[in-house]
């Protein structure tokens, strides 16, 4: 809502500017803004809606070579429209955003409430085969304590990161846990409880 107010207020602005004489200042103050508003929602619609950030960057470029060829009535002309697709562009971006970090949250939970488990049971087998030379043996121990190598410290970034609210990077971290402690499974022969769906 707050940025639909400041397109409004923008939009507002030009006409006052333009009602005052030369279209050169409010030419040049719309393709300001028009690049103000495409660069504050690049990083979201460039990852949300790559091709309509795509198009809005082009037309930003062909209202800033109308302004350049000194056709103020042109920028005049195509700038509110502009701003209101970039609006509706940063609009898209966010429901796209909302919806994936729903997703990502639900994998979250799923890793989050799996992973202490497993890894414990991981290394509950790696204990009891330091004492079972016979059993050892049959398995690839070694690879399994290396592959655990370090994975309570990658555990508590996954869980400090979420907390920070960087959600991507927290399931990415906890991804790379579950293989980790699937990977020490294998070399143990050790078959673990499927894991949980959200």
């Amino acid at each position: 809502m707050r940025s639909l107010r400041a397109v409004s207020a923008v939009l507002m602005a030009i006409s006052v500017l333009t009602a005052c004489g030369s279209p050169q200042e409010p030419a040049r103050h719309a393709v300001e803004e028009a690049q103000s508003a495409l660069a504050s929602s690049a990083p979201q619609a460039n990852r949300f809606v790559p091709d309509r950030f795509a198009t809005m960057q082009g037309r930003t470029a062909s209202l800033q070579a109308s302004y350049d060829h000194g056709d103020f009535k042109q920028v005049l002309n195509d700038a509110p429209t502009l701003l209101n697709d970039i609006q509706a562009m940063r609009a898209a971006a966010s429901a796209r955003q909302a919806a994936a970090d729903k997703v990502l949250a639900g994998e979250w939970d799923v890793l989050a409430g799996s992973i202490p488990g497993r890894l414990s049971t991981v290394q509950e087998r790696i204990d009891a085969l330091g004492t079972d030379k016979k059993e050892a043996a049959k398995v690839d121990v070694n690879g399994a304590r290396a592959s655990l190598n370090g994975v309570d410290e990658q555990w508590s970034h996954a869980q400090e990161v979420f907390n920070a609210g960087d959600l991507t990077a927290a399931v990415e971290a906890a991804r790379g846990v579950q293989q980790r402690i699937d990977a020490a499974a294998k070399s143990l022969k050790l078959a673990l409880p499927e894991t949980a769906r959200s």
